[in-house]
């Protein structure tokens, strides 16, 4: 082999190391990008719908257990009845609440109310930003590998309080990342 082969060949390698390395990082670039501009078709192409569904309605479903919990109250299928009823509002109020406005205001370190990220509803996504309760300081982000195939953006709305972080879950699909899992804090609820 000629020294312009070799070359050429460790050049390849380390620029396809560095892009497998700092794909995530570009992909939350543009997920930022596009929830700056409101655009819910950009954010969608990096969102896996069904695994986020999963992961917010477990959330909610253990956070509305735990409030209908009342060891107090001795009731023969109380626990039953209460774990029914909250898997239920939880997937409910989880289908109606995950839309693409919804993971910006999230993206942004802002929260978002159920009347405002209704699907089919005629807010414009102006007036959902709008209607978020976000503070304009600068916020912080955590960003790592959790793992080769999953990386994980903590996002921090109030740099104060650690444990109000939103933590943004994405997985290694083929070259490209996804959002699997969002992970709420318990005051989020």
């Amino acid at each position: 082999m000629n020294k312009t082969l070799k070359t050429s060949i460790v050049v390849i390698l380390l620029l396809t190391a560095a892009y497998i390395y700092l794909s995530p990082y570009l992909v939350l670039y543009q997920l930022k990008q596009a929830a700056e501009r409101h655009d819910a078709q950009q954010l969608s192409q990096y969102i896996d719908y069904p695994s986020v569904r999963k992961s917010l309605k477990g959330q909610m479903g253990n956070y509305l257990l735990h409030k209908l919990h009342q060891p107090e109250k001795n009731v023969p299928g109380h626990e039953a009845l209460a774990a029914i009823f909250a898997s239920s509002i939880a997937d409910k109020a989880v289908d109606l609440i995950l839309t693409p406005e919804a993971i910006a205001l999230l993206m942004k370190g802002q929260q978002f109310t159920a009347t405002s990220s209704i699907k089919n509803s005629s807010t414009s996504t102006d007036q959902v930003s709008s209607a978020s309760s976000g503070s304009t300081n600068e916020l912080k982000y955590d960003l790592g590998y959790r793992s080769f195939s999953q990386f994980n953006a903590s996002i921090y709305p109030d740099p104060q309080h650690t444990d109000q972080a939103i933590q943004i879950i994405m997985t290694r699909q083929g070259l490209s990342w996804k959002i699997t899992a969002i992970e709420l804090p318990k005051t989020s609820f």
